[in-house]
Parts: C-alpha cells; structure tokens; sequence
C-alpha cells in the first residue's frame, strides 16, 4: 500500500557494505544488532529507493525484474521485499527533507 507524503530510504541506523565482486550486498543495522545478506531483489529494492515514493520504486522493479518473471510475479517479490527490508530497519518510509525532489 503506498503512503502519502512519505518516501523510501534507507535507513540512517544501517550501514552497508557491497560487495558487486561477489554479488552480495551485507546489511548491518545498529538499532537490532544484526547482520544480514541481501538476496539480489532486495539489494534491487535498496538501490533503487533514495527518496522515492513506493509506487515509483515498484514501477522500476517491475520494469526490470518482470521481464524475467512477469509483471505480476515481479510485484509479489516487491511487495514482500519491501515489507522485509521495512520490517528489519534496513529500509524507511520518511517525510521528504528539504531538497527531496517530489512529484
């Protein structure tokens, strides 16, 4: 479900470390003490959102994962990456900051 008024980041309390070598991408979130491996869809989902309203970052998603699995296939892996990395910490819906382009 998309929010109003808000956008996608990652979270301020996660640091990241990729590693494009390996085609990983570790996660470690200091408000939970935790370590995590992102699959490639969710390390997708990651990069795709700075500041952007969930719609958009779907929309992206879709584009370019469903030409594997197909647009529906591609929505579902969104929907429940999003909802994981949100879960975690990794990701947050926030208010646009000053300088935040918003459509």
């Amino acid at each position: 479900m998309p929010y109003r008024n808000t956008l996608l980041r990652p979270s301020p309390e996660a640091v990241f470390r990729r590693l494009p070598e390996w085609g990983r991408c570790l996660v470690y979130t200091a408000a939970n003490p935790e370590v995590y491996e992102l699959n490639p869809s969710a390390w997708l989902i990651v990069e795709l959102c700075g500041a952007k309203p969930d719609e958009e970052v779907e929309a992206e998603f879709v584009s370019i994962i469903g030409r594997r699995v197909g647009p529906a296939k591609a929505r579902e892996q969104f929907s429940e990456g999003l909802d994981t990395l949100l879960d975690l910490g990794i990701l947050e819906r926030a208010p646009p900051l000053e300088g935040d382009l918003v459509n």
